[in-house]
């Protein structure tokens, strides 16, 4: 079912897991104000297990806009109940390095492993 879709983001629920998908094209404002959408969304329906799809993203998280995404998150997925969040990364190893260190700055995310396609994603989100 799809919750939100705007020309940077798509937001579905599927089961339990709330699916994101990023598009190209943004600048530090647009990631910010889909970024907060992001997080409302996630309150809203208590995502269990959230799936990011950045393949297609060709935005590159700066450590300030790091430090602001953790402090953004740094209670939702906790307060969600958020347990597992799989993230599938483009080829652009800059993107892989910025999405790893924002992810790993935010402690409260659970358990997150990253991957090269969304079946493989979504085959982890599934299992125990």
């Amino acid at each position: 079912m799809e919750i939100y879709k705007s020309t940077y983001q798509t937001l579905n629920i599927k089961g339990d897991s709330l699916v994101n998908v990023w598009y190209p094209g943004m600048d530090e404002d647009t990631f910010k104000t889909e970024m907060q959408v992001f997080a409302e969304k996630v309150m809203r329906y208590r995502a269990k297990n959230i799936l990011v799809d950045l393949s297609q993203s060709d935005f590159i998280v700066t450590p300030d806009l790091q430090d602001w995404s953790e402090k953004l998150l740094s209670d939702v997925y906790e307060k969600a109940g958020t347990v597992k969040q799989a993230i599938v990364v483009s080829a652009d190893i800059m993107a892989l390095v910025s999405v790893k260190q924002s992810v790993e700055d935010n402690a409260s995310a659970g358990i997150t492993e990253y991957f090269p396609s969304i079946e493989e994603a979504e085959e982890w989100i599934i299992s125990n």
